[in-house]
């Protein structure tokens, strides 16, 4: 079951490099906010009618409305910000400051879960912030003359870095106890509902969301199949498979990045991409050594 569930994790985050790069190419038209809501309403229609067969509608039910709610909305705003922040960074660069993750979960967890992480682990938070200083490049983004707006975008993929671990960690807290198909389908019901707001915001300054092109109802509804279908394989990767078992599995993206990067941008990533890569992979390695300790 650990090698099936392992190859669902990777194909489910194959899934979501594609829907990442359709992302990334509607960056400007039709825009990250109909992504955004691609992504959400597509996933509903396609994930709800399968978890009401599974489990029916109770199991879609929680239990702790407060806390399900304000997390569906940390991934909602999550998902708006790493969206918003493909327009402006290649996808290995995006990947590499995603792979800080489990870094900020074992800061966050000391912070507020009373989790020890020790000399070690802080050490190597330490050392993967530095490392997403390194794949950015920030002297060059700094001296470049569109520097701020690259900073500015790399800022965002961050924030929704530390947005997406609180809302993991509220797995262990608040919401501890909740039906994965209520988590699943309430976080999809966030991501909606933050997309709505800004496509409003949008609407009250007079940024609508432009009526699509043929090509383009093509790749949101590729956005909603491949958030989906990424959706349905995590789940059920880690109902089969331990998550220890897969944790070494979630670097894949990166290769997944290089690869479409190359192909379709033309795009090599830099020495201080790969450098930055490395030093966040050692440090969430030492981090996971620390915490098991």
């Amino acid at each position: 079951m650990v090698v099936r569930g392992a190859v669902l994790f990777c194909v489910a985050l194959a899934a979501t490099a594609v829907m990442d790069v359709l992302v990334k190419l509607g960056s400007e038209r039709p825009g990250p906010v109909a992504m955004l809501l691609a992504r959400s309403l597509g996933a509903i229609v396609i994930v709800a009618p399968l978890t009401v067969a599974r489990g029916g509608w109770h199991r879609m039910r929680p239990e702790r409305w407060g806390y399900v709610i304000v997390r569906s909305v940390l991934l909602g705003l999550g998902t708006a910000l790493f969206f918003w922040s493909l327009s402006g960074l290649t996808l290995p660069v995006a990947y590499v400051i995603t792979f800080s993750m489990p870094i900020i979960m074992i800061g966050l967890a000391a912070l507020f879960l009373a989790e020890r992480a020790g000399a070690l682990g802080w050490l190597a938070a330490l050392a993967g912030f530095a490392g997403i200083l390194l794949a950015i490049d920030l002297p060059a983004v700094v001296a470049s003359e569109e520097g701020s707006v690259s900073l500015l975008h790399a800022a965002a993929a961050f924030t929704a870095v530390v947005f997406y671990a609180v809302a993991l960690l509220m797995v262990r807290g608040p919401v501890a106890g909740e039906t994965t198909e209520a988590l699943v389908v309430w976080g999809l019901i966030g991501t909606g509902a933050v997309a709505l707001v800004l496509a409003l915001i949008g609407e009250l300054q007079g940024r609508p969301i432009p009526w699509p092109r043929a090509y383009e109802w093509a790749m949101l509804a590729g956005v909603a199949v491949a958030g989906a279908f990424s959706q349905l394989l995590l789940t059920r990767a880690f109902q089969i498979a331990p998550a220890s078992k897969l944790a070494p599995f979630g670097y894949t993206p990166f290769i997944w990045g290089v690869l479409f990067a190359v192909l379709i941008w033309r795009d090599w990533p830099d020495p201080t991409t790969w450098a930055g890569a490395a030093v966040i992979i050692a440090a969430t390695l030492i981090a996971g050594r620390a915490t098991r300790n």
